[in-house]
């Protein structure tokens, strides 16, 4: 099947794309023990398909590690640190690939 999804970026004409996946998978290969559960399983699996056909379209992606957050809101300083980890780690490639980009653009 055709995956290409028109997503914002691409809407608005961005010439460079860095995406963020944030998404947690909240029950891994755990069991669904009852149909909440069960639709909430499916909920993620649509959640982390989009997911992955979006970062497919970007330039670059950056993935937090975020495996060990569980469940609730009380981790939200946890959350931030890990995407600014993430971030600090991904400017170099995010120099390297500008710098390709911008000379490619500056030859057409």
């Amino acid at each position: 099947p055709d995956e290409t999804v028109l997503t914002w970026p691409h809407l608005l004409r961005a010439e460079f794309v860095i995406a963020v996946d944030v998404h947690v998978p909240r029950f891994g290969s755990r069991v669904a023990l009852h149909p909440g559960e069960a639709q909430n399983h499916c909920f993620d699996m649509a959640i982390q398909r989009l997911c992955d056909i979006e970062a497919k379209q970007a330039d670059l992606v950056i993935r937090p590690e975020l495996r060990a957050f569980g469940p609730g809101l009380d981790w939200g300083a946890e959350f931030i640190a890990a995407g600014e980890r993430a971030g600090m780690q991904a400017a170099p490639r995010i120099r390297a690939q500008w710098a390709q980009w911008a000379r490619l653009v500056a030859h057409n």
